[in-house]
């Protein structure tokens, strides 16, 4: 299932670097944007430039530097969409 990292340290400019792993046969990459499936007729779509490479093998690595809040709502929100997807699909 997918999930995010800890919240890292906020940088020198303030803000902080959020990650989400999501599973690689779940992610199809295009030119310009990345497909996420989210369940049978459901993709989200995120911006190819948030790719990263991953250190956990068999999940592709989105990260975004965003404000300490910022990440804690995006966090949860994906965390409860997941886990809905997920719980839906079983």
């Amino acid at each position: 299932m997918p999930h995010a990292s800890h919240i890292s340290k906020p940088t020198e400019d303030g803000l902080v670097i959020l990650r989400f792993y999501v599973p690689s046969d779940m992610v199809t990459p295009d030119t310009d944007e990345v497909f996420i499936r989210a369940r049978a007729e459901g993709v989200i779509r995120v911006p190819q430039t948030l790719m990263r490479e991953s250190d956990e093998p068999g999940y592709v690595v989105f990260e975004a530097r965003v404000p300490g809040d910022v990440a804690a709502a995006v966090r949860s929100t994906c965390e409860a969409l997941f886990g809905q997807t997920f719980e839906q699909e079983e």
